[in-house]
């Protein structure tokens, strides 16, 4: 361990069975890594407003609190929050994130059309397993489930991961609807697995230590920290009311380019994507980036284009 600088995890959990099963399967996994006795638990709280149904540990090499600088990463630290909400603030929560979500109530009651459900799980904004589900819920053979690397596997990853982030969770499974057309809808998102079952809680408990091994090497090796960024941006024409395709000017590749965008199961290219060279600092950055604005205006000729950026999408993607 780096006697200057260690990472320990600060896991919280809902008080109950599960959290006990991860307890001790996280006390018995391989390497350098334990469940650790918190110095300041009596002080501070599990996750935010998590009241006292929250409960939580600490994960890191024994020696962890000897180093110099202690760095602490939360695991779902917002939980508390999402306990609170409904089931229809949820669902709403996720559509306002640009996701498809379709829970409990608000699912159709009569469906006819040929669709696949995943639970995804997912660690720290990776995909740990997808594994299909039958139509009773029932969990089919892990083995049938999409390889890593595929369309399919990461169409589901990124649905998972954005319906996390969307809660500020960073552990949890997410079920998924992949319906026709290639739309992804989000049944459930579960921010406790199941960790009673073995593999489960043995597949979590691997992800953590090896994010905590990432974490340990990043901090003994002498790497210079850069910042970097790729703006996105459409093409608008005020004129028509329509946006133009940013493929018309811009490559796929390049210091000024075109990205991809899936709406209602098509592949458009519509998005200009600026990606500036990273930079030491805020002002270096800052200087690639308005590099990056003149590449982009030497190919986009058009002058009458609004460049438009921001949360609020056009009407035509909405």
């Amino acid at each position: 361990m780096n006697s200057k600088k260690s990472h320990i995890l600060r896991i919280c959990m809902p008080t109950g069975v599960s959290a006990r099963e991860m307890f001790h399967k996280l006390g018995s996994v391989a390497g350098p890594y334990r469940v650790l006795l918190d110095p300041v638990a009596n002080q501070r709280p599990w996750g935010n407003e998590s009241g006292s149904s929250m409960n939580g540990f600490v994960f890191g090499q024994p020696e962890a609190y000897l180093a110099d600088e202690v760095a602490e990463w939360f695991i779902n630290h917002e939980l508390g929050r999402f306990m609170k909400l409904t089931s229809t603030e949820r669902e709403r929560r996720l559509i306002t994130a640009g996701l498809l979500a379709s829970f409990g109530s608000s699912r159709p009651s009569n469906q006819r059309t040929y669709k696949r459900r995943f639970i995804v799980s997912v660690f720290h904004l990776r995909a740990l397993r997808a594994i299909p589900l039958g139509r009773s819920g029932i969990v089919r053979s892990p083995g049938l489930g999409p390889e890593q690397g595929t369309p399919l596997w990461r169409r589901l990853e990124k649905t998972a991961i954005r319906a996390l982030y969307a809660f500020g969770l960073d552990m949890g499974e997410v079920i998924i609807d992949a319906g026709e057309e290639g739309l992804y809808s989000v049944e459930e998102v579960s921010p406790t697995p199941d960790f009673t079952d073995a593999a489960t809680a043995q597949l979590y408990a691997d992800a953590m230590a090896e994010h905590l091994g990432r974490l340990d090497q990043f901090s003994s090796e002498e790497t210079e920290v850069l910042i970097g960024m790729d703006p996105e941006f459409l093409l608008f024409n005020r004129s028509s009311g329509k946006v133009v395709p940013a493929s018309r000017f811009l490559s796929h590749h390049g210091e000024a380019g075109c990205d991809v965008l899936r709406f209602q199961g098509r592949r458009l290219l519509p998005l200009a994507e600026l990606r500036p060279a990273p930079g030491r600092d805020p002002d270096e950055i800052v200087r690639h980036l308005l590099h990056a604005f003149r590449t982009a205006n030497t190919y986009i000729s058009d002058r009458n284009l609004l460049w438009q950026a921001g949360g609020c999408r056009s009407a035509a993607f909405r």
